[in-house]
């Protein structure tokens, strides 16, 4: 997370307070600000339980540095009693390198390694983090698709129209969506973005054959795909219909289908790279 850049001199210590500290490791940027805190957190698989283990202060940090924290961890944790059975975290580059140094490949379909302590610990990717680079990519980036271009200006274009009219298509839709750069860590915002109605509303006036809308089909199937796949990774309700619903054995199948249609590596490797890719 990032923290305030600030370096002061404690005067009842007789310390200065504010650079890298990577707890004994030592960076080569040591004596820079630190700009973000490293923060390790526990979760309980069957519980309600959290606890923070560890945090460092760095201003980045590079995959090597990384994999070693990551592999530490795991190794202190199973000397409490604590075996770690997964490792959720965002898809920044440095974290994707750190995770194929530790065994795993997400890129090749590889999401678990060996821990000589603990045995296969398997990777998640944050569905919430990766919806955000999802719709950073579509909005930076050049994407196509088998069908044709996917572009951010259609979207746009559909909240022209909302707000010219006065009245929206059954979706949230708004500038603050469009002009996102002020809040671009806020998930919400996202979501709404990539949502089954703003394909359901790009839908209807492609339909109607509306100016502007004509190339929308690779934009609307675009953004189905990214929606199906982020409810049903990040599903929270044990009661949720259809891909709402929590993976369970009876619908364990459905990741097959979506695997089939190419839905959930595609959007795997569209939220891994934020430079121009093709799906």
């Amino acid at each position: 997370m990032s923290i305030r850049t600030q370096v002061f001199y404690d005067k009842s210590d007789d310390k200065t307070w504010g650079y890298i500290d990577m707890g004994g490791i030592v960076p080569d940027t040591r004596e820079s600000p630190a700009t973000e805190a490293l923060v390790f957190l526990i979760v309980s698989v069957t519980g309600k339980f959290k606890c923070p283990i560890g945090y460092f202060l760095c201003d980045k940090v590079n995959a090597s540095i990384l994999s070693t924290i990551v592999s530490d961890a795991i190794k202190m944790l199973a000397e409490c009693g604590v075996k770690v059975h997964s490792i959720t975290c965002d898809g920044t580059n440095a974290n994707v390198a750190a995770i194929k140094i530790l065994g795993a490949d997400i890129k090749a379909g590889d999401y678990f390694f060996y821990h000589e302590e603990v045995g296969e610990v398997y990777i998640f990717m944050d569905p919430c983090h990766m919806l955000k680079l999802a719709r950073n990519a579509l909005a930076e980036c050049l994407l196509s698709s088998s069908s044709g271009k996917i572009l951010w200006r259609i979207i746009k274009k559909l909240e022209e129209v909302q707000e010219i009219a006065g009245l929206k298509l059954a979706n949230k839709l708004s500038g603050r969506h469009v002009n996102f750069k002020n809040k671009i860590m806020n998930v919400s915002l996202a979501a709404q973005t990539l949502s089954s109605g703003v394909a359901d509303a790009l839908e209807f006036l492609c339909s109607i054959k509306y100016e502007g809308f004509e190339e929308s089909a690779p934009l609307i199937d675009f953004i189905r795909r990214i929606d199906w796949s982020f409810d049903f990774l990040n599903c929270r309700n044990p009661y949720g219909k259809g891909f709402k619903q929590p993976i369970r054995p009876q619908n364990v199948q459905w990741l097959d289908a979506i695997k089939h249609r190419n839905i959930l590596n595609q959007s795997l490797e569209l939220l891994l790279l934020r430079k121009s890719l093709t799906i």
